[in-house]
């Protein structure tokens, strides 16, 4: 089956809208920055997640709340008229709304939630949201899997941290739907080591998640990162932000 999904991804690309645009803001309630509070060392939290599994709560939620509908994404947080009754804002809503084939458990290539991403319907052209290849990839997987309402402890290993297993997910998960396609918010874009890392070392990343500086919170309008993800991104920059 992963056969079939490599070959529909090779011919398939997602090109779509234009993304997010906000002005940068002044620090909550006006407050004058503080300094970074320093970094505990925390002992690593060992996962019980499995590389060949994809969960809803881990990966597939924050996938649809940044880019379909949360209490900040308002196209599918809630059912109604102008989105046909279909709701993405909880595990609930997608398996007991109207639209019984929305997500067909265990046949991603006839659930009409794959099928309109598919289709370049969802988001459409005028969205200012957007869905990556891997994050399409990762929707028809869970599916395969039987689309559990699932999670797995994915862990806190502050010792090890590296580019590719760590930040560049949280970037992904947090940032791509502002931070990439043709005009990104703001003129960032977050989609690769080269400009994750500039805006890492430039400090404007790390005020952005710890809500600090003369930058917009991130992510925008939105919940701040869990501590163990900032914490991350802080020591891979403290590393030096490597590529690694």
């Amino acid at each position: 089956m992963k056969k079939h999904y490599i070959f529909l991804l090779s011919v398939f690309t997602l090109f779509i809208g234009s993304s997010c645009t906000h002005e940068v803001l002044t620090p909550i309630n006006n407050a004058p920055p503080t300094p970074n509070d320093s970094i505990p060392d925390l002992p690593p939290i060992e996962s019980d997640c499995d590389s060949d599994s994809i969960y809803y709560t881990n990966t597939i939620a924050p996938l649809l709340g940044s880019s379909c509908g949360s209490s900040t994404v308002y196209c599918h947080n809630a059912p109604t008229d102008e989105n046909e009754q279909i709701d993405l804002s909880s595990w609930w809503s997608i398996m007991n709304g109207d639209e019984d084939e929305l997500v067909i458990p265990g046949d991603p290539f006839n659930s009409k939630m794959i099928e309109e991403i598919y289709d370049q319907n969802m988001p459409p052209d005028t969205s200012i949201y957007s869905i990556s290849n891997e994050q399409f990839y990762s929707l028809m997987t869970w599916i395969e899997q039987g689309a559990l309402d699932n999670y797995c402890n994915d862990g806190c290993d502050t010792i090890n941290v590296t580019f590719q297993a760590d930040i560049l997910p949280i970037i992904t998960d947090n940032c791509f739907s502002c931070h990439s396609g043709s005009t990104p918010s703001a003129g960032l874009m977050l989609t690769n080591y080269s400009n994750i890392s500039d805006a890492a070392v430039n400090g404007n990343l790390i005020d952005a998640i710890n809500w600090q500086g003369n930058v917009a919170p991130m992510p925008y309008e939105g919940i701040q990162l869990i501590e163990c993800d900032i914490n991350l991104i802080q020591i891979w920059v403290d590393n030096g932000a490597l590529d690694n």
